[in-house]
């Protein structure tokens, strides 16, 4: 991605977005970035509560995928064929 002029601010804290750019707290400085696209990536948290509900009331009951826990597709699909196998 840097080849193609993309740069990345992990852990940052996004302070206001403009229409030519983004303000972001990197590193306790307040920096302004121009930019025509802000791309968010927050991260995600299971939620399953309604899995923990549907398993008191089945004899067998699976969970895969991000209700589980966040990850990425390939170990989601790999969770899901192992299910798969043993149903």
């Amino acid at each position: 991605m840097l080849q193609k002029g993309v740069y990345l601010y992990p852990n940052c804290l996004v302070m206001k977005i403009r229409k030519n750019g983004v303000y972001i707290d990197f590193q306790n400085d307040l920096v302004f970035l121009e930019a025509d696209t802000v791309v968010l990536a927050t991260g995600v948290q299971a939620k399953n509560e309604l899995g923990q509900k549907i398993k008191s009331l089945v004899k067998e009951f699976y969970q895969i995928g991000d209700c589980v826990e966040p990850r990425d597709a390939l170990a989601v699909i790999r969770e899901g064929a192992e299910v798969g196998r043993v149903i």
